[in-house]
Protein backbone atom coordinates (compact mmCIF):
# COMPACT_ATOMS: atom_id res chain seq x y z
CA UNK A 1 0.00 0.00 0.00
CA UNK A 2 1.32 3.43 -0.90
CA UNK A 3 1.92 5.53 2.21
CA UNK A 4 0.12 8.85 2.47
CA UNK A 5 2.31 11.66 3.83
CA UNK A 6 0.99 13.34 6.94
CA UNK A 7 0.44 17.09 6.74
CA UNK A 8 1.69 19.46 9.45
CA UNK A 9 -1.94 20.00 10.43
CA UNK A 10 -2.53 16.28 10.82
CA UNK A 11 0.62 15.88 12.90
CA UNK A 12 -0.54 18.65 15.24
CA UNK A 13 -3.92 16.96 15.62
CA UNK A 14 -2.35 13.53 16.27
CA UNK A 15 0.04 14.93 18.88
CA UNK A 16 -2.70 16.74 20.81
CA UNK A 17 -5.08 13.76 20.68
CA UNK A 18 -2.42 11.41 22.01
CA UNK A 19 -1.38 13.85 24.71
CA UNK A 20 -4.99 13.80 25.90
CA UNK A 21 -5.21 10.00 25.74
CA UNK A 22 -1.99 9.74 27.75
CA UNK A 23 -3.13 12.39 30.21
CA UNK A 24 -6.17 10.32 31.14
CA UNK A 25 -4.34 6.95 30.77
CA UNK A 26 -6.65 5.64 28.03
CA UNK A 27 -5.28 2.49 26.41
CA UNK A 28 -8.23 1.24 24.35
CA UNK A 29 -11.43 2.56 22.76
CA UNK A 30 -13.50 0.87 25.49
CA UNK A 31 -11.87 3.17 28.06
CA UNK A 32 -12.72 6.34 26.17
CA UNK A 33 -15.21 8.38 28.22
CA UNK A 34 -15.95 11.33 25.98
CA UNK A 35 -18.29 13.11 28.38
CA UNK A 36 -15.81 12.63 31.23
CA UNK A 37 -12.88 13.99 29.23
CA UNK A 38 -14.94 16.98 28.10
CA UNK A 39 -15.87 17.74 31.70
CA UNK A 40 -12.24 17.49 32.84
CA UNK A 41 -11.34 19.87 30.02
CA UNK A 42 -13.89 22.39 31.33
CA UNK A 43 -16.55 21.66 28.74
CA UNK A 44 -20.23 21.31 29.59
CA UNK A 45 -22.23 19.22 27.10
CA UNK A 46 -25.92 19.67 26.38
CA UNK A 47 -28.31 18.51 23.68
CA UNK A 48 -30.55 21.15 22.21
CA UNK A 49 -32.56 22.11 19.14
CA UNK A 50 -30.23 23.33 16.42
CA UNK A 51 -31.32 24.25 12.92
CA UNK A 52 -28.78 23.75 10.15
CA UNK A 53 -26.07 22.87 12.69
CA UNK A 54 -24.71 19.66 14.15
CA UNK A 55 -22.94 21.32 17.07
CA UNK A 56 -21.50 24.50 18.48
CA UNK A 57 -19.13 25.57 21.22
CA UNK A 58 -19.30 28.81 23.16
CA UNK A 59 -16.79 30.16 25.67
CA UNK A 60 -18.39 31.14 28.96
CA UNK A 61 -15.93 32.50 31.50
CA UNK A 62 -13.38 29.79 32.26
CA UNK A 63 -15.59 27.08 30.74
CA UNK A 64 -16.96 26.09 27.34
CA UNK A 65 -20.50 25.03 26.55
CA UNK A 66 -20.81 22.38 23.83
CA UNK A 67 -24.28 22.16 22.29
CA UNK A 68 -25.15 19.04 20.29
CA UNK A 69 -28.14 18.76 17.98
CA UNK A 70 -30.95 16.69 19.46
CA UNK A 71 -31.77 13.38 17.82
CA UNK A 72 -28.34 12.49 16.47
CA UNK A 73 -27.41 8.82 16.50
CA UNK A 74 -24.95 7.88 19.25
CA UNK A 75 -21.90 7.54 17.01
CA UNK A 76 -22.54 10.84 15.25
CA UNK A 77 -23.22 12.58 18.57
CA UNK A 78 -19.89 11.31 19.90
CA UNK A 79 -17.95 12.52 16.86
CA UNK A 80 -19.62 15.95 16.98
CA UNK A 81 -18.77 16.24 20.68
CA UNK A 82 -15.09 15.42 20.15
CA UNK A 83 -14.96 17.72 17.12
CA UNK A 84 -16.23 20.58 19.31
CA UNK A 85 -13.73 19.58 22.00
CA UNK A 86 -11.11 19.97 19.27
CA UNK A 87 -12.15 23.59 18.89
CA UNK A 88 -11.57 24.02 22.61
CA UNK A 89 -8.12 22.38 22.39
CA UNK A 90 -7.12 24.43 19.34
CA UNK A 91 -8.30 27.83 20.49
CA UNK A 92 -7.12 29.50 17.29
CA UNK A 93 -10.04 27.78 15.51
CA UNK A 94 -12.61 29.77 17.53
CA UNK A 95 -13.01 33.23 18.99
CA UNK A 96 -15.79 33.21 21.58
CA UNK A 97 -17.85 30.58 19.74
CA UNK A 98 -17.88 28.23 16.77
CA UNK A 99 -20.88 26.88 14.83
CA UNK A 100 -20.48 23.63 12.86
CA UNK A 101 -22.71 22.29 10.11
CA UNK A 102 -22.81 18.57 9.35
CA UNK A 103 -20.66 19.20 6.27
CA UNK A 104 -17.96 20.72 8.52
CA UNK A 105 -17.50 17.29 10.13
CA UNK A 106 -16.09 16.01 6.83
CA UNK A 107 -14.05 19.12 5.99
CA UNK A 108 -10.33 18.46 5.55
CA UNK A 109 -9.27 21.53 3.57
CA UNK A 110 -10.41 24.50 5.65
CA UNK A 111 -8.07 24.91 8.63
CA UNK A 112 -10.78 25.92 11.11
CA UNK A 113 -12.65 22.62 10.69
CA UNK A 114 -9.92 20.30 9.42
CA UNK A 115 -7.89 20.52 12.63
CA UNK A 116 -10.78 19.52 14.95
CA UNK A 117 -11.75 16.76 12.52
CA UNK A 118 -8.26 15.27 12.48
CA UNK A 119 -8.14 15.56 16.26
CA UNK A 120 -11.50 13.78 16.65
CA UNK A 121 -10.47 11.00 14.28
CA UNK A 122 -7.25 10.31 16.20
CA UNK A 123 -8.80 10.60 19.67
CA UNK A 124 -11.68 8.23 18.87
CA UNK A 125 -9.95 5.98 16.33
CA UNK A 126 -6.30 6.12 17.33
CA UNK A 127 -4.16 4.90 14.44
CA UNK A 128 -2.76 1.84 16.25
CA UNK A 129 -6.19 0.78 17.53
CA UNK A 130 -7.82 1.29 14.15
CA UNK A 131 -5.20 -0.59 12.16
CA UNK A 132 -5.13 -3.43 14.68
CA UNK A 133 -8.90 -3.83 14.25
CA UNK A 134 -9.21 -3.38 10.48
CA UNK A 135 -5.97 -4.66 8.92
CA UNK A 136 -6.06 -7.97 7.04
CA UNK A 137 -9.86 -8.13 7.18
CA UNK A 138 -12.13 -8.24 4.14
CA UNK A 139 -13.27 -4.73 3.29
CA UNK A 140 -17.04 -4.39 3.19
CA UNK A 141 -19.71 -2.33 4.88
CA UNK A 142 -19.94 -5.09 7.49
CA UNK A 143 -16.39 -4.20 8.52
CA UNK A 144 -17.21 -0.48 8.46
CA UNK A 145 -20.30 -1.02 10.63
CA UNK A 146 -18.30 -3.17 13.07
CA UNK A 147 -15.62 -0.47 13.18
CA UNK A 148 -18.13 2.29 13.89
CA UNK A 149 -19.60 0.21 16.71
CA UNK A 150 -16.27 -0.67 18.31
CA UNK A 151 -15.07 2.94 18.22
CA UNK A 152 -18.47 4.45 19.10
CA UNK A 153 -18.39 6.72 16.09
CA UNK A 154 -20.47 7.39 12.99
CA UNK A 155 -20.46 5.28 9.83
CA UNK A 156 -19.25 8.28 7.81
CA UNK A 157 -16.33 9.04 10.13
CA UNK A 158 -15.32 5.36 10.05
CA UNK A 159 -15.37 5.47 6.23
CA UNK A 160 -13.22 8.60 6.10
CA UNK A 161 -10.77 7.16 8.62
CA UNK A 162 -10.45 3.96 6.61
CA UNK A 163 -9.88 5.92 3.41
CA UNK A 164 -7.06 7.81 5.13
CA UNK A 165 -5.24 4.96 6.89
CA UNK A 166 -6.83 1.61 5.95
CA UNK A 167 -4.81 -1.13 4.26
CA UNK A 168 -6.89 -1.57 1.08
CA UNK A 169 -7.59 0.80 -1.84
CA UNK A 170 -11.11 2.19 -1.63
CA UNK A 171 -13.34 5.06 -2.59
CA UNK A 172 -16.32 6.20 -0.50
CA UNK A 173 -19.00 8.47 -1.95
CA UNK A 174 -22.05 9.96 -0.26
CA UNK A 175 -25.03 10.62 -2.53
CA UNK A 176 -27.99 12.64 -1.25
CA UNK A 177 -31.12 12.99 -3.36
CA UNK A 178 -29.16 11.83 -6.42
CA UNK A 179 -26.46 14.48 -5.91
CA UNK A 180 -22.88 13.58 -5.05
CA UNK A 181 -22.12 15.44 -1.82
CA UNK A 182 -18.66 14.24 -0.81
CA UNK A 183 -16.01 11.64 -1.48
CA UNK A 184 -13.13 10.09 0.43
CA UNK A 185 -10.58 8.06 -1.55
CA UNK A 186 -7.51 6.27 -0.30
CA UNK A 187 -4.23 7.47 -1.78
CA UNK A 188 -3.74 4.15 -3.59
CA UNK A 189 -7.20 4.02 -5.17
CA UNK A 190 -6.48 4.09 -8.93
CA UNK A 191 -9.31 6.42 -10.02
CA UNK A 192 -9.91 10.02 -8.94
CA UNK A 193 -11.82 11.93 -11.62
CA UNK A 194 -15.34 11.23 -10.41
CA UNK A 195 -18.37 11.80 -12.63
CA UNK A 196 -20.12 15.06 -11.79
CA UNK A 197 -23.55 13.41 -11.73
CA UNK A 198 -24.97 10.08 -10.60
CA UNK A 199 -24.76 7.72 -13.56
CA UNK A 200 -27.48 5.37 -14.84
CA UNK A 201 -25.01 2.48 -14.69
CA UNK A 202 -24.68 2.75 -10.92
CA UNK A 203 -26.88 0.52 -8.78
CA UNK A 204 -27.35 3.45 -6.44
CA UNK A 205 -29.36 5.16 -9.19
CA UNK A 206 -31.97 2.40 -8.85
CA UNK A 207 -32.48 3.28 -5.20
CA UNK A 208 -33.39 6.88 -5.95
CA UNK A 209 -35.50 5.87 -8.93
CA UNK A 210 -37.63 3.13 -7.34
CA UNK A 211 -36.08 2.33 -3.92
CA UNK A 212 -34.56 -0.93 -5.15
CA UNK A 213 -31.89 -2.22 -2.77
CA UNK A 214 -28.99 -4.56 -3.45
CA UNK A 215 -26.95 -6.51 -0.92
CA UNK A 216 -23.20 -6.98 -1.04
CA UNK A 217 -20.68 -6.05 -3.72
CA UNK A 218 -21.71 -5.91 -7.38
CA UNK A 219 -19.48 -5.59 -10.42
CA UNK A 220 -20.18 -2.55 -12.59
CA UNK A 221 -18.68 -0.81 -15.60
CA UNK A 222 -15.99 1.74 -14.79
CA UNK A 223 -18.07 4.43 -16.55
CA UNK A 224 -20.64 4.23 -13.76
CA UNK A 225 -18.35 6.47 -11.69
CA UNK A 226 -15.20 7.37 -13.67
CA UNK A 227 -16.14 7.98 -17.30
CA UNK A 228 -13.45 10.63 -17.83
CA UNK A 229 -10.68 9.34 -15.57
CA UNK A 230 -7.31 9.08 -17.32
CA UNK A 231 -6.76 5.59 -15.86
CA UNK A 232 -10.05 4.33 -17.25
CA UNK A 233 -9.94 1.54 -19.86
CA UNK A 234 -12.80 0.41 -22.07
CA UNK A 235 -14.50 -2.61 -20.58
CA UNK A 236 -12.86 -2.19 -17.16
CA UNK A 237 -15.00 -2.89 -14.10
CA UNK A 238 -15.03 -2.03 -10.42
CA UNK A 239 -17.14 -3.20 -7.49
CA UNK A 240 -19.89 -1.16 -5.88
CA UNK A 241 -21.40 -1.80 -2.45
CA UNK A 242 -24.15 0.41 -1.04
CA UNK A 243 -25.07 1.34 2.52
CA UNK A 244 -28.60 2.72 2.48
CA UNK A 245 -29.44 5.70 4.71
CA UNK A 246 -33.19 6.35 4.24
CA UNK A 247 -33.33 8.51 7.36
CA UNK A 248 -31.02 10.98 5.63
CA UNK A 249 -32.34 10.53 2.10
CA UNK A 250 -29.04 9.21 0.84
CA UNK A 251 -26.67 6.31 0.27
CA UNK A 252 -23.04 5.66 1.05
CA UNK A 253 -21.24 3.95 -1.80
CA UNK A 254 -18.07 1.89 -1.42
CA UNK A 255 -15.98 1.36 -4.55
CA UNK A 256 -13.24 -1.29 -4.72
CA UNK A 257 -11.16 -2.78 -7.51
Amino acid sequence: MKKREKSDLEIRAIVQANLLLNKYMIDSPTELDIAGIALMEKCIIKETELTGEAGRIIKSGDHFIISIKEGLEKGQRNFVTVHELGHRIFKETISTYSVCKESDLRENKIFKEALPNQFAAELMMKREWFLDFTNNRDLSFELIKDTAEVFNTSIMSACIRYAHIGDKPVGFIYVHNEKIRWKAFSSDFPFWSLNSKLNELSYSKDYFRNRTRYEGKREIDIDAWFRNDRNRRDGATIYEEIFYMPRYGGVLVMLTT
